[in-house]
């Protein structure tokens, strides 16, 4: 079974690696916030060993978890008008479900 698991998964992620030639990969990197022109995600301001740079694209993808992807949209200015507002942060999007409804679920019991 687990053979069989293996080699379905090789391939999915072997077509995505063959299409994604351009994408690339900083390790030890935190992301401070997604840039922006308008309304169209433009690059990512990100800090590594005490330097800060930006990484510019045609595609900004985040994917950051359930906590950390609202926390970097608010960061960025998307979310409740409010919120963003009252941290110094330029609005950028009014969002208002951005970072609402949360759930962490550290303590699931499973029999």
């Amino acid at each position: 079974m687990m053979k069989r698991a293996r080699r379905s998964v090789l391939r999915i992620i072997r077509p995505i690696g063959i299409c994604l030639r351009s994408l690339s990969r900083q390790a030890s990197c935190m992301t401070r916030r997604i840039l922006f022109s308008g309304h169209r995600a433009t690059g990512v301001e990100v800090e590594r060993g005490g330097e800060t740079f930006v990484v510019e694209g045609n595609e900004i993808i985040l994917s950051a978890g359930t906590i950390d992807s609202p926390h970097l949209l608010m960061l960025s200015g998307v979310g409740p008008a409010s919120h963003p507002h009252s941290l110094g942060v330029p609005v950028v999007h009014d969002a208002p479900g951005v970072g609402q409804n949360l759930c962490n679920h550290p303590d699931v019991h499973v029999r």
